[in-house]
């Protein structure tokens, strides 16, 4: 019923016409859920599928960002360490080939880099830096691990955002430091996953690619890259939008 209503209101727009006879070459895929909410507050939800494939691979974009943020604030409460919260100053260090220590952030109060600033970067301009070093934080292996614990299983998050790296540097992550007046409140070596997570068969896209500072002729595989399936990404929102009341198929804490 839900794919039919779906179905329904896309064939009612002519102009939507070219693209859904093709939808297949197009590789649509749309995921809609309406949210009601009762007099308590508590959030109803009515999702609309329209050719939903878990196993069809969709690259996330920005979207991943949300269990990046999601999962730094859990390791800090994991943590439990006086002083220890998304507002302590940091420092980045860098202990393997790419990576870039920082010290300073200037765009945050006091010049210093937090887990918070870093949150509102990423929340108010989508900043793929800020991604970056909450993946980093966290660490490839947990990122993706932690996730799946929770139920999140369609889902393959291997490297950092806007940033050459290869898949060898993106399994590897900085050390980071936490300090306050002077005094270091907590510490975190380097990690680096013992896992290389990569789809069984290569996914090529695309008539040419950019690699290394130029364009290069062919499809790019993204075998390597990371992966969502729609339906991750809205129950992620969900779990997110009422954290303590909606916890089916393993919402985040």
């Amino acid at each position: 019923m839900a794919a039919d209503l779906l179905e329904e209101l896309l064939r009612s727009r002519p102009g939507l016409a070219p693209v859904l006879a093709r939808s297949e070459w197009h590789e649509v895929q749309i995921r809609y859920t309406q949210i009601d909410r009762d007099a308590q507050g508590v959030p109803h939800f009515r999702t609309h599928a329209y050719r939903v494939d878990p196993a069809a691979y969709f690259y996330p974009a920005s979207t991943l960002k949300i269990a990046g943020a999601a999962l730094a604030l859990e390791k800090l409460s994991q943590l439990d360490l006086p002083g220890l919260d998304q507002h302590t100053p940091l420092r980045i260090g860098s202990a393997f080939s790419g990576q870039v220590a920082v010290l300073h952030d200037f765009s945050a109060p006091g010049g210093k880099p937090s887990i918070a600033h870093y949150l509102r970067k990423l929340f108010v301009v989508s900043d793929n830096d800020a991604y970056n070093r909450l993946y980093e934080f966290v660490g490839q292996q947990r990122l993706n691990e932690a996730l799946w614990e929770k139920g999140y299983r369609d889902l393959r998050l291997t490297h950092r955002l806007s940033t050459p790296f290869t898949a060898e540097e993106n399994r590897h992550t900085n050390p980071f430091t936490f300090y306050r007046d002077g005094q270091v409140i907590y510490q975190q070596p380097p990690a680096c996953n013992a896992h290389t997570w990569r789809a069984p068969a290569p996914i090529l896209r695309g008539k040419e690619h950019w690699e290394q500072g130029k364009w290069v002729a062919g499809p790019e595989d993204f075998a390597g890259r990371n992966y969502m399936s729609l339906e991750v990404m809205q129950e992620l929102l969900k779990a997110c939008s009422s954290p303590r009341r909606y916890r089916p198929g393993g919402a985040l804490p």
